[in-house]
């Protein structure tokens, strides 16, 4: 997850956030959707990407990120998705709404 920063398109910002926060680098990027985080309550918008085929290498945090990057198989993730055991509503929506996608793979 970031933001857009001035003058960045959103695919720049998918490679660069994946970058830095994953130590990944995509071979290609897939836009799937964009929702809004909170209706009534923020303005905020979530645009989800699905990068495929990333190859891994050390990540880029910045100073206040505590970011633990694990990987894990593409049914689990979906399964743990279905099941409720990601508790963050972001990440658990963008997974289900990628599942079309997720499942040719």
């Amino acid at each position: 997850m970031g933001g857009i920063e001035d003058g960045e398109d959103a695919e720049a910002t998918v490679s660069r956030e994946l970058l830095e926060e994953a130590g990944g680098l995509a071979a290609s990027v897939r836009y799937i959707t964009t929702f809004y985080t909170a209706n009534g309550a923020v303005r905020q918008q979530c645009m989800v990407y699905l990068a495929r085929d990333v190859e891994r290498s050390q990540t880029d945090h910045e100073p206040t990120e505590l970011i633990h990057v694990t990987s894990v198989p593409v049914a689990e993730a979906l399964r743990m998705a279905h099941a409720g055991e990601i508790t963050d509503s972001l990440s658990a929506l963008s997974i289900l709404l990628c599942e079309p996608y997720l499942s040719s793979s």
